[in-house]
């Protein structure tokens, strides 16, 4: 029987794993390198957008490094996000 304490458990899940005990599910692809960073900001930034405040946006070079990482930069400063 599941426990019940009425917090509901919100999961990042690919299709390979068992819902046992998770009410919402929000399917991802998390096999490759960056994709669970990516699906966290995308989940942010959706958030903020429903909520209406502006988050501090971020551009991606995309030119990849030696070891294939990405960088970020801010484009406004801590302070403006605020």
């Amino acid at each position: 029987t599941p426990p019940y304490i009425n917090i509901p458990v919100t999961g990042l899940f690919d299709t390979d794993v068992s819902l046992t005990f998770v009410n919402v599910v929000i399917p991802i692809k998390n096999k490759e390198k960056h994709s669970v960073g990516l699906n966290w900001s995308l989940l942010c930034q959706e958030f903020f957008d429903l909520r209406g405040t502006a988050a501090a946006e971020a551009t991606i070079d995309w030119a990849s490094t030696d070891t294939g990482d990405t960088q970020w930069s801010a484009s406004a400063s801590a302070g403006e996000a605020l």
